[in-house]
């Protein structure tokens, strides 16, 4: 039996959208920090390994924002001239 201004079908859930992230690279280590990851760019070699550094970094720090990261990976290279 049907009541007046129901329906048979079920109601379909909206999807669940988690908020954006608010956090940003001071939730990162500081550039100085033991943890905070390295790059020297006298060994272009390491590059990889920085990268996966900083990713991991970005994670734990639940950083999902496309500008937050490239920022991110700007933070911690030799700023030698």
């Amino acid at each position: 039996m049907t009541l007046p201004g129901t329906s048979t079908q079920a109601a379909q859930a909206a999807p669940v959208v988690p908020p954006p992230n608010t956090k940003g690279c001071s939730e990162l280590p500081s550039r100085n920090n033991k943890k905070a990851p390295r790059f020297d760019r006298d060994s272009p070699e390491d590059l990889p390994q920085y990268i996966e550094d900083v990713e991991e970094c970005l994670a734990a720090a639940g950083i999902t924002d496309v500008a937050q990261k490239k920022k991110a990976m700007r933070k911690y290279v030799d700023t030698r001239i």
